[in-house]
């Protein structure tokens, strides 16, 4: 039995191949009875499927949590005491979007004067219809619920009164933003946005402050292109204590985070000349290898990365002739 505490990256590119790799390694080392196993999925048809293979492989698959990737999150901060999100939480992005609607319409009306939110007053000018107020908060809200997780400890120094982008806050566009934002948190104090639980978990994971039965005996995460990166970045905080084994569905075996796209690579002055299919892993795969960055950047201790589920596709049908070329542009 071997369940080192650490991040293991199984990759593939035929998802049954992967499955063949997960129920071997989890028949090889079962838990004790009545507990369950942990395996992320990213969507309800993807558990069903997982359920199964499973089942196929070993006659009866029973004792599987398979937990969304953000709802693991809540329910283990929650076993740490950092409570759960709101049932109806005033942050996500469509209760924002009304909320900041309001806002808008009152500094339409002059009834909130603001110098940070000069920019915003002069925008909403000639909005005789309101759709410009509408389309406005529509965009913001959604940029600032993204803030929260890919950007939540700058999120934290607004909170604080402080800047991120310093003498760049009027250039960036932080000095509205930051304004705005504010004014989200003051409706719902003491309310506390999602990201700042998890950063809160990421840290105790971090500092070994970990409750009695907290955690589980182990993490496999199946089938995830990517996640948001605060909740990678729990998974690799998780991994310090326990092994949390990833298993990632990507076109070639080759490392993708060097299949960059064209306007990648002449932003950051590449010469790295790439065949025709390597061109088309680094334009459609870029949320799979930003993911894959991401985990390897935040995994000081280098976790094991096998090449579990490859094959070659054939040239039956087009598809197939496709996804060949894809395969192969990462084994030379």
């Amino acid at each position: 039995m071997n369940r080192t505490p650490r991040l293991n990256y199984f990759t593939g590119n035929r998802l049954e191949l992967l499955v063949d790799r997960l129920a071997d390694a989890l028949a090889r080392d079962p838990l004790a009875p009545g507990i369950d196993e942990t395996i992320l999925v990213p969507s309800r048809g993807m558990g069903s499927w997982l359920t199964r293979e499973l089942a196929q492989r070993w006659e009866i698959a029973a004792s599987l949590d398979l937990p969304f990737p953000a709802r693991f999150v809540d329910d283990l901060a929650a076993r740490f005491d950092l409570g759960r999100p709101e049932p109806i939480d005033p942050f996500r992005p469509q209760a924002q979007l009304w909320e900041l609607h309001e806002i808008f319409w009152k500094i339409q009306n002059e009834e909130l004067q603001d110098d940070d939110l000069t920019p915003v007053s002069n925008h909403l000018r000639d909005d005789g219809d309101g759709r410009k107020r509408y389309q406005l908060a529509r965009r913001v809200g959604a940029l600032l619920s993204s803030y929260q997780f890919a950007r939540a400890e700058e999120i934290g120094s607004w909170d604080r009164g402080e800047w991120f982008a310093h003498e760049e806050a009027e250039a960036s566009g932080e000095r509205w933003q930051r304004a705005l934002w504010r004014l989200l948190r003051e409706q719902h104090e003491p309310a506390e946005p999602p990201a700042q639980r998890i950063l809160e978990l990421v840290r105790r994971l971090g500092s070994g402050q970990i409750p009695d039965g907290a955690l589980p005996e182990r993490v496999s995460v199946f089938g995830a292109s990517s996640v948001p990166p605060m909740i990678a970045q729990v998974l690799v905080a998780l991994s310090l204590h326990r092994p949390v084994d990833l298993y990632l569905l990507v076109p070639t075996p080759g490392y993708i985070a060097d299949l960059r796209n064209r306007r990648e690579r002449e932003r950051q002055q590449d010469p790295l000349d790439l065949a025709p299919a390597q061109e088309l892993v680094g334009e459609l795969g870029r949320l799979g290898r930003e993911f894959f960055e991401t985990l390897l950047d935040l995994d000081a201790a280098g976790g094991a990365i096998e090449a579990a589920g490859f094959a070659d596709p054939g040239s039956s049908s087009a598809l197939r002739h496709l996804q060949s070329a894809l395969h192969a542009s990462g084994t030379g």
